[in-house]
């Protein structure tokens, strides 16, 4: 009988809980959403084709830096990551804390891309004239707002959006960081409800 349960607690110890199985591999998901979103807010978040009369001003790609809500997913990715390297950690205490922050942060980054893409016939001919637009008052010295007015007036006529690979990946990350994150914690929940 003490041979059996020696074995038993033998066999206890050398396998992993599934909370320590659920953290080695839902921890590096989590980093992985982290650098897709920080990797797609440095990319191309559209590309432009302007018409006729504006070819030569207008046509381009617009990258997420160029865009005050690819400075904020990029802060949110460097958050999401951090936030899901530490998880290496595993402290129970630690991934109460650090998980509704990945989640949170997934959310945003991917609710700003969501928001993005759907005004992208707006805001990223926006964004490039005023690219433009910067470019030629730091060449010239001449002031930036009646060059940007004169742009905008030249660049009246239709373009033709699409999105960029970049604004992919902020979307992929983003999905796959709140997916993870809400399973580690709806895992964590159902442990402790069965601990309890």
């Amino acid at each position: 009988m003490q041979d059996r349960v020696i074995e038993i607690g033998a066999a206890n110890r050398a396998e992993p809980s599934r909370a320590t199985r659920a953290v080695s591999i839902d921890a590096p998901l989590s980093v992985l959403a982290g650098a897709l979103i920080v990797l797609g807010s440095i990319g191309t978040w559209g590309r432009i084709e302007g018409s006729e009369q504006s070819d030569a001003i207008l046509s381009g790609t617009v990258g997420g830096l160029a865009l005050a809500e690819g400075k904020v997913t990029l802060a949110l990715g460097l958050v999401v990551a951090a936030a899901a390297a530490a998880l290496f950690l595993r402290s129970k205490g630690w991934r109460r804390v650090l998980l509704p922050i990945v989640l949170l942060a997934s959310l945003a980054a991917g609710t700003i891309a969501v928001v993005d893409a759907l005004r992208a016939d707006e805001r990223f001919p926006a964004a490039r004239i005023d690219r433009v637009a910067r470019n030629i008052s730091d060449t010239t010295g001449f002031p930036f707002d009646p060059i940007r007015a004169r742009l905008a007036s030249q660049t009246a006529g239709p373009a033709e959006v699409t999105l960029g690979g970049g604004m992919a990946l902020v979307l992929a990350g983003a999905a796959l960081g709140a997916g993870t994150s809400a399973a580690m914690l709806a895992g964590s929940r159902r442990r402790s409800a069965r601990a309890g």
